[in-house]
């Protein structure tokens, strides 16, 4: 038997139940997940009556939507990294920093200096060519 509360919970689709029409975001399961899907045309209308579930959604929509808001900002690259680093666990290895820098828009050439950055703040420590490992967040 799974127990669970709320807050254990991550909730994905707050934006359907609320807009099935309107839908900007993705995402990626980093770990084991379980899934329910539940039908809106059944379901929409006891769900927005629900004050807690209701105040959930609203809570975990708003997250999403400061967190999105931040990344259209501009930052350093060095925040820019240590956001992505955080999505690592204690423990993880990071590789494919091709992709990474990629993704982060950035040359190798800079992400390399930020990674050397963090493994001199004892965030990181390089491992071999290209890998490195998570010792803290940053």
């Amino acid at each position: 038997m799974i127990k669970a509360s709320f807050n254990d919970v991550g909730f994905l689709g707050d934006v359907e139940l609320l807009d099935a029409k309107f839908v900007p975001f993705f995402v990626e399961a980093r770990t084991d997940v379980y899934t329910l899907a539940l039908y809106l045309d059944q379901y929409q209308q006891t769900l927005l009556l629900d004050p807690v579930f209701l105040r959930y959604v609203c809570l975990s929509l708003a997250a999403k939507l400061n967190d999105a808001v931040a990344n259209t900002q501009p930052m350093p690259l060095k925040e820019r990294v240590a956001r992505a680093l955080r999505r690592f666990e204690v423990g993880d290895t990071i590789s494919d920093l091709g992709q990474r820098a990629k993704n982060l828009n950035v040359s190798n050439r800079q992400l390399l200096r930020i990674l050397k950055v963090f493994c001199e703040e004892g965030v990181l420590v390089h491992e071999k060519k290209g890998v490195y490992r998570l010792l803290r967040k940053p």
